[in-house]
């Protein structure tokens, strides 16, 4: 989970792709062999009158779809 106060949607979509990209080039190392991995975002901006609790599950919603939809994707909603 990541939290960026005072955000706009340009900036959501960025920052959850930059982070999503940077998963996907990491690489480690184990036993000789190299194991690369990829992440499944869902991105929100909160609703002034949403609890976090519906918030993360909002986002929990959002990442399952980016699964569902080939997996290695953000999908965002504001």
């Amino acid at each position: 989970m990541v939290i960026l106060p005072n955000i706009t949607d340009d900036i959501l979509a960025t920052v959850a792709e930059r982070c999503r990209q940077a998963v996907e080039d990491a690489c480690y190392q184990s036993e000789g062999r190299e194991i690369r991995v990829t992440v499944s975002v869902g991105a929100v901006i909160a609703s002034p009158n949403e609890s976090a609790d519906e918030c993360l599950d909002r986002a929990d919603r959002l990442m399952y779809r980016s699964k569902a939809n080939g997996r290695n994707r953000v999908t965002y909603d504001s």
